[in-house]
């Protein structure tokens, strides 16, 4: 709100400049100046005119009512952050005059960081009025040159009657301006001076404690004291009258920072409560929807343990400037709504493991109470590892009896040897190595519990949600439940991991410099002249593509599960928009990646025009065939589905997919062909499905001689009409087609819009069945060969008999036209 007001306050005020810009020029450019003089004057005539401009141009230029709101509210908050600045400032001082830990320097520099926040929109709207009211300063100046001018120029001497007036006053109105904007910018450049001190005096504090940091990470094996060298006993002696005071201090810290921010307390207070009430409505709508034996319904009997965990783990974001030792207190009252719900999950949790852990984070927040106290901080930090090494021994045990699974027994035992190691390290000296590694264990372990006891009941919830009949009505949620469903907790479960991660780095304190080398890693790349391109470009680059692929399939389930069977679309339409959404969407995610890569369309025109004299060489056919996909889609002369055939290639078979590049027809025998589009586009192609599905099956008949051609003709047609297949319009007919060397030739006609090879199959079946139960010969070709003279040897030969010895001259063999036997 208040970076809002400066806006507009900034606006208000260069408007104004303008204005007076613009006003006082013309007062100065639109009067000749005198002979011998270079300041310009005002003529008699025009000083009315000028004056009455002037003074709405003065009032123009004064600071806006919303600028004076700004600056008041910036001298009010930085009133009230002046203190809060000194403590954390004295607080960094300590820390680093004692060499304090990781999460401890961290913890400051956060806190410095979001406290310095509003200082930098301080510092620009502060800058911003200064610069403002100093250029309307040196107009006025100008101006008051001029109309001093016109007060000594003889014209207005000579007319002083009449104008003297108007150029005193307006004189005077210039001078009272000069005060006043004088005075506003006194008081806007002192109050700047305090922003930009208080900025450098935080960036200077950053800096010692980054540079602190970077000096403990790495010296973490440099052993800084061993508890049984000469003098440790000694030191201990001396700091233990200081350890109430630290642990009087470190309570009086929590106090001033609750009495300082009631505000965000409420706000968490009533956060809780609406969760509470919400998740326990919630949980009874899922038991009566769901009945009292559905699995993992007993989660839900603790709602108001989950509102309430959810809002204490909301603290590091509702209370972004609080210490360490307030978010972790806050983390240690989350334990026990976090026992509730594990307790519930199983039984291999007990409420005994989650009293331990109470136990050791209560003795761990002393530790961190005592750290200013460098011999007492170390021994409370071994005694804390040393207890927890002990809870995780004795829980160890009861998982072996228990006999859990090999995961949970891995992970116990991953914890043990980093507890171990951290308190060898802390016992040799590396109390660094010690505080990083075993606060870490321990935070790993608070945060993996608050998280699986959040996910896992909140994954009945979003189970219910996805059950319900408002979402079960949308056909792609109704398809798709139980892979929603595993979508969702999968999501849950990379949520509940990242978040882990960011408690853990936040809590030993490697949050920015995790941040810092993520940046560093990902700003890795190569750059040549105005090109660049980086790791974290290129990783924007594929997670762009990937949403804009998964964005694609989930607008393609919803239009073919939801939009297309409520619209009477033509046919192919639904492929054809489905086609070009995609492609759209394609092309538009391309272009969101190459923006979130930090590549810009004209850092590619070399590029491009390589590209486009490939296009132009080796890639024309591809672009063809692409532009001939298009072609096809907004045609619709072929969909999905159709039934093609192209001449002169075996090709005939059903439109599968139309794509970018091909079509993939399937064949009837089964064979999937890739065709370009380019020559579904340039040559003949037969689409038997273009307009309907209608197809003429053709079924040739022929029966013998002397059948009675009308009786033929009315058995083909009954046989079509008693085939269901077979359309009655248009109706089936029978044709005589003519008088065949053995067979008197019919053809049957009948129309279908099914299948046509089965059903020319059933109607052949249909014929011969009709004519063979009216003993209609099917005749097959046949031919007789006649032979006019033979030998009486052949003769006898072909009757069976004795050949007999016949004399006399031999007649030659001939054959009759229709074979008919001539005897000799």
């Amino acid at each position: 709100m208040r970076s809002r007001r400066a806006l507009i306050s900034c606006a208000v005020g260069i408007v104004a400049g303008l204005a007076l810009t613009a006003g006082l020029g013309h007062a100065q450019k639109a009067q000749p100046s005198g002979a011998g003089n270079s300041v310009n004057w005002i003529r008699p005539e025009d000083v009315p005119a000028q004056a009455n401009a002037l003074r709405l141009q003065l009032e123009a230029a004064q600071p806006s009512v919303a600028a004076q709101a700004n600056v008041a509210q910036i001298k009010l908050d930085m009133d009230r952050l002046d203190p809060d600045l000194d403590m954390l400032l004295g607080q960094a001082n300590e820390a680093l005059s004692r060499s304090a830990a990781f999460f401890e320097l961290s913890d400051l520099q956060r806190r410095l960081t979001d406290a310095a926040a509003p200082l930098g929109a301080w510092e620009s709207f502060l800058e911003t009025e200064a610069k403002r009211v100093a250029k309307a300063l040196g107009q006025i100046t100008q101006a008051q040159q001029v109309w001093s001018a016109t007060q000594k120029r003889p014209e207005t001497v000579a007319s002083a009657a009449l104008i003297g007036g108007s150029v005193k006053r307006s004189i005077y109105g210039l001078e009272q301006a000069t005060v006043s904007l004088n005075a506003w910018r006194a008081h806007v450049l002192i109050l700047s001076e305090r922003v930009t001190g208080r900025i450098a005096a935080i960036n200077a504090m950053n800096d010692r404690l980054q540079a602190a940091e970077a000096d403990q990470r790495a010296n973490l094996f440099v052993p800084r004291g061993q508890i049984w060298q000469s003098g440790y006993v000694a030191e201990l002696r001396a700091e233990l009258p200081r350890v109430p005071g630290e642990l009087i201090a470190f309570g009086r810290e929590m106090r001033e920072y609750a009495a300082h921010n009631r505000r965000p307390l409420i706000l968490q207070a009533l956060l809780a409560v609406l969760l509470m009430l919400g998740f326990g409505r919630l949980a009874a709508r899922v038991r009566k929807y769901r009945g009292p034996k559905k699995q993992g319904l007993r989660l839900l009997d603790r709602p108001y343990a989950v509102g309430l965990l959810v809002a204490l783990l909301a603290t590091p974001f509702i209370h972004p400037l609080a210490p360490h030792g307030f978010v972790q207190a806050f983390g240690i009252a989350a334990l026990l709504p976090t026992a509730r719900i594990v307790v519930r999950t199983g039984k291999r949790s007990d409420l005994a493991a989650f009293v331990g852990l109470l136990i050791v984070a209560l003795l761990d927040r002393l530790s961190l109470a005592v750290a200013p106290l460098p011999a007492i901080g170390h021994v409370s930090l071994l005694l804390v590892l040393a207890a927890s090494l002990g809870l995780a021994f004795w829980f160890k045990g009861r998982l072996r009896h228990d006999g859990s699974v090999s995961w949970l027994r891995r992970t116990v035992n991953l914890v043990m040897l980093m507890l171990a190691l951290s308190f060898v390290a802390g016992l040799c000296g590396w109390s660094d190595l010690a505080t990083l590694v075993g606060r870490g264990t321990m935070a790993s372990i608070y945060s993996a519990l608050y998280i699986f006891a959040v996910i896992s009941t909140l994954e009945p919830f979003i189970v219910y949600v996805l059950s319900t009949p408002a979402v079960s009505r949308i056909r792609i949620f109704e398809r798709n439940t139980a892979l929603l469903q595993r979508q969702v907790e999968h999501g849950l479960r990379w949520l509940g991991g990242a978040l882990w991660i960011f408690f853990v780095l936040r809590a030993t304190g490697l949050a920015d410099f995790a941040s810092t080398t993520l940046r560093a890693i990902l700003n890795l790349g190569v750059s040549v002249g105005a090109f660049a391109l980086t790791i974290g470009g290129l990783l924007a680059f594929v997670v762009t593509l990937m949403a804009a692929r998964f964005l694609t399939r989930i607008i393609d389930e919803i239009l073919r599960e939801d939009i297309y069977p409520h619209r009477s679309l033509p046919r192919g339409m639904a492929d054809a928009v489905s086609a070009l959404v995609r492609y759209g969407i394609y092309t538009l995610g391309f272009l969101i990646a190459l923006s979130a890569a930090g590549i810009q369309l004209s850092q590619l025109s070399i590029l491009l025009g390589g590209f486009g004299i490939g296009l132009g060489l080796g890639l024309q056919d591809l672009v063809r065939n692409f532009a001939a996909g298009l072609t096809l889609l907004s045609e619709r002369r072929l969909n999905v589905g159709d039934q093609l055939q192209i001449p002169g290639q075996e090709i005939f078979g059903q439109v599968r997919l139309i794509g970018m590049r091909a079509t993939v027809v399937r064949n009837l025998n089964g064979s999937e062909v890739i065709v370009p589009n380019a020559n579904l586009v340039s040559s003949v192609v037969t689409n038997w499905t273009l307009s309907d599905r209608l197809h003429r099956v053709d079924v040739p008949v022929g029966v013998a001689y002397g059948t009675d051609p009308a009786v033929v003709v009315g058995l083909l047609v009954d046989a079509a009409r008693s085939n269901n297949q077979v359309l009655q319009n248009p109706a089936p007919q029978a044709l005589f087609k003519g008088f065949g060397d053995s067979s008197l030739n019919f053809e049957l006609r009948a129309w279908t819009d099914e299948d046509y090879e089965m059903v020319t199959s059933d109607l052949a079946l249909a014929v011969h069945r009709r004519l063979f139960d009216a003993a209609i010969e099917i005749p097959f070709p046949q031919h007789d060969l006649h032979l006019t003279s033979v030998s009486p040897e052949v003769r006898a030969m072909l009757s069976g008999r004795e050949p007999k010895d016949v004399s006399g001259p031999k007649r030659p063999l001939r054959a009759t036209p229709k074979g008919r036997p001539v005897r000799p």
